[in-house]
């Protein structure tokens, strides 16, 4: 069987991957570009093995001929392309989503109110409670009004939000988590919930503290590409402040928890809400000290390279990050 997964909403795509798997009763397995198999391979099945679902983010052109293509849409296994979109100038790529027998589904991140809709959806999957007033003050610090139009001789020909459905994911299982079980709140959501660039950071460090490494630079790209108005050295910069400020704060409350302070003498302590209390204890779990210690000095390295050298910025924070992650 040949899927088609289409659209920048990669959280949903990821759901849904996981959730055809377990409908197939088969296994995963992610291809990258380094070992693309033959195609006899992925038409093998065994009577005492599970089927396969093999996920790309690339076809060989091979596969897109004529008689390899029939072959894929007519295996025992799933063949899936995940891809943002297709170039349909290419004759293979336009005969490939008019075929009625490839399965076509489009991912595509809610606009606007739908983003209010959705999370009111996935609150409720969650079992949560959550007020009208928090809903629309946490999709506006997500990045819902931040959308960019993208025009073509003066019609708009698509939208680019600028939140992704992993961000809106981890920001309502925080809320959950802090609620107990109570409604949440337009006051837990502003207690909680950063402005859009920070959460950005608040998922880069969430990343790199579960060492997924693919997720942790996907993050940082779109940060970097989010701040495409000013240079790449500005770019870096502020990345490396936020980080810098979030790593800070988990070693100071990290700290205080060895000197068994309670939450109410470190927010004594600190002057701080409730709520930022709570999301920085969940990240620090994430990190020894020695090394929240060791990044700290690290960043504070980056930024004077980058600040005095003539070598890329970007090269010098992948140099960097690829120690820390």
């Amino acid at each position: 069987m040949l899927y088609l997964f289409l659209g920048t909403d990669t959280y949903r795509k990821h759901l849904a991957i996981h959730s055809l798997a377990k409908e197939k009763n088969a296994v995963l397995s992610y291809m990258s570009e380094d070992e693309m198999p033959q195609i006899s391979k992925l038409l093998e099945t065994d009577l005492f093995l599970k089927n396969r679902v093999f996920v790309f983010e690339e076809f060989p052109a091979e596969f897109l001929e004529d008689r390899n293509l029939e072959k894929l849409i007519s295996a025992k296994n799933i063949i899936l392309l995940n891809v943002v979109s297709l170039d349909k100038r290419k004759k293979e790529n336009k005969d490939l989503l008019k075929n009625s027998l490839v399965k076509v589904n489009n991912f595509i991140l809610p606009h606007g109110l739908e983003l209010n809709q959705a999370i009111v959806g996935m609150v409720k999957e969650r079992g949560g409670f959550i007020s009208d007033q928090a809903v629309e003050e946490l999709a506006k610090r997500l990045g819902r009004d931040s959308a960019r139009e993208v025009k073509v001789g003066g019609k708009v020909i698509a939208v680019e939000e600028c939140y992704s459905m992993w961000s809106v994911n981890s920001e309502i299982d925080k809320l959950i988590g802090f609620a107990k079980g109570s409604q949440i709140s337009e006051t837990d959501v502003k207690s909680l919930v950063s402005e859009a660039a920070e959460t950005d950071v608040m998922d880069i460090i969430n990343s790199i503290g579960e060492k997924n490494i693919k997720l942790a630079y996907q993050k940082i790209n779109s940060f970097l590409q989010e701040k495409s108005s000013s240079d790449e050295k500005s770019s870096v910069i502020h990345l490396n402040a936020l980080l810098s400020e979030q790593f800070r704060s988990i070693f100071i409350v990290q700290e205080l928890l060895l000197q068994n302070l309670n939450d109410d003498k470190i927010l004594d302590f600190l002057g701080w809400k409730p709520g930022r209390l709570f999301v920085v204890k969940k990240n620090a779990q994430r990190f020894n000290l020695k090394k929240i210690d060791s990044t700290l000095n690290k960043l504070a390295a980056m930024d004077e390279e980058i600040k005095t050298s003539q070598v890329s910025a970007r090269l010098i924070l992948d140099l960097i990050l690829s120690q820390v992650i």
